[in-house]
């Protein structure tokens, strides 16, 4: 039993672990200043300036006051502009609005790659570029909608060191790290947006504090919607279906980045319909996304103080939800007892204190995971005890709650869990009354 336990967590978690247990992360710090109130950004004076295909939004945009706030209304129609060799447009003055117009059925406005951009649209302070880990100043207010943002090889909107951004109405298509995209960012909103075609994530949420994600329709990605090293993050009512992965919440050692406000908690998904997660894995041989199995609904790794509640979870043909400690990821898949030896960044390795409760499980696991694990499983979970820093028995609101998570005839969801003790494990739930 063990060993198709073992084998199973090979195929459950194996995309994870791109990551060199050996290498030091970084903390990544934002001097903040003082955020303009919304009185004070409605006092400042207005400057509005109209495009049209053909016309240069970069240069426009430099050569715009500052101090005031700028709003660029773009007719309906193709802007390529090589202004910027890395950037389709460079964002770095407060208080701009990007607003596209649309023509009915008769037009879109596109922001386009050209030359060697790697970037669609790109927002943070002077001098702090897609890349850098720090720096000394932050970025506020931000706007984009209506807007579609396409074909760039890295990604298609992004935000960086941004206090106060907004990203409404727009789309990302076939850009190829990830789509929608803010980082180390804080009070967002993502709403009414379209996202596909991106080989990381569709929308990715990393190091940002304060996002909501809200009403959104995420496709075609390799993860749909990614929480990483965030905290307040509200993911409502969105659509996600046919990526390799429809959500992935992951520990601060799949980051990429480690921003110095932990703890990384109080990620809320709800009301969401996270559906057919089918999608064959067509990422670059050899990346870590290629190593992602698909057919996942949601998959939670080594996070604490999440909720997942009220979705529907339908479809995902491996299995619907799984928790798995990361630790157990470590240990199988490196060999590497993380437990004693490169701990993890954040000091703690467990799947702890989740709420996951009141979601319906549909026709999931229709293949399963063969041979290790069978047909119609609706939730895995994995952890073994020693990843809980406190043990469970002694303070129960360290550990998880899966409470009233039922098919559609009111039946309770399928499920396999273990925890390497014993062959078979109930579901936790001595988390349930602490999160009451």
């Amino acid at each position: 039993m063990l060993i198709r336990q073992l084998s199973f967590v090979l195929f459950l978690v194996s995309f994870a672990f791109f990551i060199d247990p050996s290498v030091a992360k970084k903390a990544h710090k934002v001097t903040k200043r003082p955020r303009k109130t919304a009185a004070l950004a409605k006092r400042q004076k207005k400057k509005i300036i109209r495009l049209s295909p053909g016309d240069s939004i970069q240069d426009a945009l430099d050569k715009a006051p500052s101090n005031v706030n700028v709003i660029i209304r773009l007719s309906p129609g193709d802007y390529v502009d090589g202004t910027n060799s890395v950037y389709g447009l460079r964002v770095s003055k407060d208080n701009v609005k990007l607003i596209g117009e649309t023509d009915g059925e008769n037009g879109v406005t596109r922001i386009l790659q050209t030359g060697e951009q790697e970037v669609g649209v790109y927002a943070a302070p002077e001098g702090c570029e897609y890349k850098d880990n720090e720096c000394d100043n932050v970025l506020s207010g931000f706007t984009i909608k209506g807007i579609v943002v396409e074909g760039f090889p890295k990604n298609g909107i992004q935000t960086r060191f941004v206090d106060g951004f907004r990203i409404i109405s727009s789309k990302s298509i076939n850009n190829l790290n990830n789509g929608l995209y803010p980082t180390l960012s804080m009070n967002g909103k993502i709403k009414d947006c379209v996202s596909k075609g991106s080989l990381d994530a569709g929308i990715w949420v990393a190091g940002s504090m304060q996002v909501k994600v809200l009403n959104n329709e995420v496709s075609e990605s390799t993860t749909g919607i990614e929480v990483t090293v965030s905290k307040d993050v509200f993911v409502a009512n969105n659509n996600i279906f046919d990526n390799v992965v429809g959500v992935g919440m992951y520990h601060a050692n799949m980051a990429g980045t480690s921003p110095d406000f932990p703890p990384y908690d109080n990620w809320v998904f709800e009301n969401n319909r996270i559906s057919n997660n089918n999608r064959i894995n067509d990422s670059p041989p050899g990346s870590f996304q290629s190593f992602l199995t698909n057919g996942v609904g949601i998959l939670i790794v080594g996070v604490r103080g999440e909720t997942v509640r009220n979705n529907i979870i339908e479809g995902n043909d491996a299995y619907g939800l799984g928790m798995v400690g990361f630790c157990t990821v470590q240990s199988l898949i490196f060999g590497v007892d993380c437990l004693n030896e490169n701990a993890p960044i954040d000091g703690d390795p467990s799947a702890a204190r989740n709420t996951i409760k009141d979601n319906q499980f549909i026709d999931n696991g229709k293949i399963g995971l063969p041979p290790f694990v069978s047909s119609g499983v609706d939730i895995v979970y994995l952890q073994s005890e020693d990843e809980f820093l406190v043990p469970r028995n002694e303070n129960p609101e360290v550990d998880n709650c899966f409470e009233d998570n039922v098919t559609p005839d009111g039946e309770p969801a399928s499920f396999s869990a273990s925890n390497f003790e014993s062959p078979g494990i109930p579901l936790p739930t001595g988390g349930c009354l602490s999160s009451q």
